[in-house]
């Protein structure tokens, strides 16, 4: 998929690369934008961020708990908040399930088979996680405007992508998404690409599709008017 041609005539693409799993349009974002990730951001990602966009407020949210007491072993400042919770369809308490000899951890079962190296993963716990879902968690941090919403959540991107499909309230206030697809030849039954190619094609009625240059399943939704 080809970003949209029509957009170049209308106004310059302004992409800021801060490595290959992170990228924006500089042009819409506001002074002092608000950020709301879950699941991609490191600290150095967030810092970064906030040296590129000075007064840039972000929201990270992690389903893990290791990566959690991670992003919270130093201090942050005030505009960087951090938050133990997943991304569901409702609120309420879900099962973590951290594996060993894997590429991920996650809230989905089926990611035990994706092993690293010879030896097969196998899980090694299970988490209790708060759940909220997108609405919630902007109604939270109080987020009138999404500046970019960053999602890289092992296959609950798609849930969130639902979520703003049937809400025009979210499309207006969501202005960019990035989005890494967890889509795997090994688990189409419960990633079906049908479901991923649907959301793509009703987001590109209001956002602009960039597929990212450096890594084929992230894709950036500018928002197109």
């Amino acid at each position: 998929m080809k970003p949209d041609s029509d957009f170049h005539r209308r106004r310059a693409l302004d992409l800021v690369w801060l490595d290959r799993y992170v990228f924006f349009d500089l042009a819409l974002m506001r002074p002092g934008p608000a950020i709301l990730d879950v699941g991609g951001m490191t600290r150095e990602r967030m810092e970064t961020i906030q040296r590129i966009l000075p007064g840039a407020s972000i929201v990270t949210c992690e389903a893990g708990k290791a990566a959690y007491e991670e992003l919270t072993r130093r201090p942050l400042p005030k505009s960087l908040v951090v938050r133990h919770v997943a991304l569901a369809p409702a609120r309420g308490v879900l099962d973590f399930h951290v594996f060993e000899h894997s590429a991920m951890s996650s809230l989905e079962p089926w990611h035990q088979r994706e092993s690293c190296g010879a030896q097969p993963a196998v899980l090694a716990q299970t988490e209790h996680v708060p759940s909220r879902t997108l609405s919630q968690l902007i109604a939270d941090h109080d987020l009138g405007i999404v500046d970019l919403l960053s999602l890289n959540c092992e296959g609950a991107e798609l849930t969130a992508l639902m979520e703003i499909c049937l809400s025009h309230d979210l499309r207006t206030r969501v202005r960019q998404i990035l989005v890494s697809f967890h889509c795997n030849p090994h688990h189409l039954e419960a990633y079906p690409l049908q479901i991923r190619d649907a959301l793509i094609a009703n987001l590109a009625q209001h956002y602009i599709v960039v597929p990212g240059e450096r890594h084929c399943q992230y894709f950036l939704f500018v928002r197109s008017a």
